[in-house]
């Protein structure tokens, strides 16, 4: 037994002793959330000795995670007010079957990804210590009472919203977990007999977060296992290379499902360097890296956010060479991002997965578009966060941050005067774009113009050199981020696709506005064309917004049941990892 749960042990030993409830008082107090009356002449024994506990200070001590303390301390009173205060687990002949529900459900709770000590070996002790009596105390029963439903209500909030406050982390990450009112939750729970059921419907809905569990539990059992060795770092190999470095390549790749574990070679092959043509000596075929391992690797590295080249090089040696303990924690922390979201995203949404550098789009669970994007650099990174689309400009202007103008737009203008016209770009007074007030940028003296001197606003026309492209996907946010075309469009073949300053660009624009306007049969693709090469922006609205949902999954289950996992481009996964915890 650890010290911790020594610790805890002995606090509710000293509970049983019926010297923990001291508190008496004719009012719920006020961290119980509530000013209600209540007739403590009308309650008997069983029901005062609950109600004397929830008034008490040291009751917080249920609740270890002290995170969601407050709000669990108000959920839990709530709960007894609505259950008159009656004991909602136990009788004084022992546990009622809803207990033994809890109690498989708290013992899974490591499947979900989440390690907490929810007193699941405290409450079996206590009831052992509690029942194998003739007439249990009723300040102990309440208090295990108390504990249970302490229990169930950290864990259904652990579900519900996840471990952590995503909030906290970053001010470019911005949630808004789901909420629930916990106490009506387990009443009903209780009064229907189903509590796991009544768990289980906490959970997020979104099919990758159940693919993750089911890898959770693979990796853990890799891990169990021995997990898989090391490789040095110096090795490079191509497909039809010889070493023996190939065959623990053939093995790692067998661990983890890329190659079959009866992959050989089946050609006998000559080392042309080492041996002379008057003296061949076959080689071990499990040495050669063939047809077979060249695709295990390649589809390693697919599902590994590298080039699929099937060269064993440096950067396939560092990924492999990642600890299986490591991508256990890794598949944790993507399903409690998963909890801080909706539980589900809704009929038709669009999902951008920023360190995968992708977009697609889904239509009733079924996945009806998808795309390459580029995303922010580390220094301007794509904001993690929820909203929707509204409305699709086409043949957009472009209003340039000030950061942008400053920093890179007035020293090329200062090593090019031409600048500006080339690039179809007008110069305004700050905070006057406005027909008649464009300046000419030739009548300006740049050589004397420093970025605290800068005080105008350029504006880029409509054009195929416009830097959204052709086509902006709208949904108004305090974070001026959206989605649009680029004629960048060389970017896209690159594997690391972190260019932008923020904004995501997508690779098939026209495609993600025909699918966004198809319930209007006059904007087809023709049209859409047509409009992304007007003089002026072209607004259309949505028939109805439609949910956008920004995604940093480093963890995620492709279509082929696989589990990808992508490099931590922003740096979230080490600062999350910290604060959760993990295995």
């Amino acid at each position: 037994m650890t010290l911790r749960k020594y610790f805890y042990l002995l606090l509710f030993l000293y509970c049983l002793g019926g010297l923990f409830f001291t508190a008496c008082a004719q009012t719920v107090s006020a961290d119980s959330q509530s000013t209600d009356t209540v007739n403590l002449a009308g309650l008997n024994p069983t029901q005062l000795a609950i109600y004397e506990g929830l008034d008490t200070l040291q009751v917080r001590t249920y609740f270890t995670d002290q995170t969601i303390r407050k709000y669990l301390y108000g959920e839990l009173s709530e709960f007894y007010k609505l259950h008159s205060y009656q004991p909602a687990w136990y009788t004084r002949y022992g546990p009622s079957p809803g207990v033994e529900q809890l109690e498989n459900a708290l013992a899974k709770a490591s499947d979900q990804g989440l390690v907490f000590d929810y007193h699941l070996d405290t409450l079996q002790f206590l009831q052992k210590q509690l029942f194998g009596r003739q007439s249990p105390e009723i300040s102990s029963l309440a208090g295990l009472d108390i504990l249970t439903t302490a229990a169930y209500l950290t864990y259904a909030s652990h579900l519900l919203s996840g471990f952590a406050d995503p909030n906290q982390f970053d001010g470019n990450w911005i949630a808004q977990p789901r909420s629930k009112n916990l106490a009506r939750h387990l009443r009903a729970a209780l009064q229907s007999g189903k509590i796991e059921e009544s768990l289980t419907q906490l959970l997020p809905a979104h099919p990758q977060y159940h693919r993750l569990k089911e890898s959770l539990e693979r990796y853990r059992k890799l891990a169990k296992n021995g997990g898989w060795p090391s490789f040095a770092q110096d090795a490079l190999l191509r497909k039809g290379d010889t070493s023996g470095v190939v065959i623990q390549l053939r093995q790692r790749l067998a661990i983890t499902g890329d190659l079959p574990e009866n992959g050989t070679s089946t050609v006998s092959v000559v080392n042309s360097d080492a041996i002379s043509a008057e003296n061949p000596v076959e080689i071990d075929p499990l040495a050669v890296l063939d047809e077979s391992v060249a695709a295990g690797l390649a589809r390693y590295q697919a599902r590994n956010g590298l080039i699929a080249d099937s060269i064993l090089g440096t950067n396939t040696l560092q990924m492999l060479n990642v600890p299986v303990e490591e991508r256990v924690r890794q598949i944790q922390l993507n399903m409690e991002r998963l909890r801080w979201w909706p539980r589900s995203f809704g009929e038709k949404y669009v999902l951008v997965n920023v360190p995968e550098y992708k977009l697609r789009v889904y239509e009733n669970q079924e996945k009806q578009l998808e795309m390459k994007v580029i995303v922010g650099k580390e220094y301007h990174s794509t904001p993690i966060f929820r909203d929707m689309i509204r409305y699709i400009e086409f043949s957009p202007t472009w209003v340039v941050p000030r950061s942008i103008a400053v920093n890179e737009i007035l020293p090329a203008i200062q090593k090019d005067s031409t600048y500006l016209t080339r690039n179809q770009m007008k110069l305004y007074p700050l905070g006057q774009v406005k027909e008649g007030a464009e300046i000419d940028p030739y009548l300006i003296d740049w050589a004397s113009i420093s970025d605290t001197t800068f005080r105008y606003q350029i504006v880029q026309q409509p054009g195929p050199r416009n830097a959204l492209g052709q086509i902006k996907f709208m949904f108004p946010n305090k974070l001026a981020i959206y989605l649009h075309d680029t004629p960048a469009g060389y970017l896209f073949d690159r594997k690391r696709r972190a260019y932008s300053h923020g904004c995501v660009r997508v690779e098939e624009p026209v495609e993600l506005a025909a699918f966004l306007l198809k319930e209007d049969p006059a904007w087809n693709r023709q049209r859409i064309r047509e409009n992304m090469h007007q003089p002026e922006p072209v607004v259309k609205h949505l028939p109805e917004p439609v949910p956008v949902q920004f995604l940093y999954q480093t963890a995620f289950v492709d279509e082929e049941g696989q589990v990808n996992f992508r490099p931590d481009i922003y740096g979230h996964d080490s600062k999350q990892t910290d604060a959760i915890m993990l295995e």
